[in-house]
């Protein structure tokens, strides 16, 4: 008997410490803001876009001015299977693909632990007048019902495209609030970062 309940102790050690290993995964993948009420989830692309090639990608660039006005949490969406950096038409070809299919591309990593956020900003490249797949299988994942949702993106002049719709579709349950939107040829000007800090405090979130 006691070496049944020394093998059960054992046991439960070692799942301890598997959750705790995964936890500090989820975590590390969240980089740590002074906003701890707020998360800024985002997918981009950076190497050869539409516009040329991006060291850092477009939506990246909002995102942090986004951060900097907020002082909210980031965590990327970083597909398991990268896109090309130096081929514009692969990139299309792929996303093309995905689009037709309705595909759900695997994301590196664990999904992020959103109990503790009030309000969740997610924003991505518009892609087909919507959110490109890899961000479709965050949303799959992730359960944002009962938050606050506000949508970004950067875009080549379609605006905001379908991605509020989505986001009520997915999450019938969210509050969703005013979006922001910026072409990719402006998100580098001063303007776009004093714009988001005009967005940000228009929606009561500047710090």
């Amino acid at each position: 008997m006691k070496k049944v309940v020394t093998l059960m102790m054992v046991l439960a050690g070692v799942f301890l410490e598997i959750f705790t290993q995964i936890d500090k995964i989820s975590a590390a993948q969240v980089k740590k803001g002074s906003n701890s009420n707020v998360l800024i989830v985002y997918f981009s692309k950076s190497g050869i876009n539409y516009e040329g090639y991006r060291k850092t990608g477009n939506t990246e660039v909002v995102a942090n001015d986004i951060q900097k006005a907020t002082g909210g949490d980031m965590y990327e969406i970083v597909p398991s299977k990268p896109y090309s950096q130096t081929s514009y038409k692969a990139v299309e070809k792929r996303a093309t693909a995905e689009q037709n299919r309705n595909a759900r591309p695997a994301i590196k990593g664990s999904m992020p632990d959103v109990s503790k956020y009030k309000t969740v900003f997610i924003g991505s490249p518009i892609w087909y007048n919507e959110y490109p797949m890899p961000v479709r299988t965050f949303m799959d994942k992730v359960n944002l019902n009962g938050k606050t949702l506000v949508p970004f993106a950067t875009d080549s002049g379609s605006g905001m495209g379908d991605q509020p719709q989505q986001l009520k579709r997915q999450y019938p349950k969210a509050k969703i609030r005013k979006g922001f939107s910026v072409e990719g040829a402006d998100v580098s000007k001063a303007s776009t970062q004093t714009n988001v800090n005009k967005w940000v405090k228009s929606l009561g979130y500047a710090k």
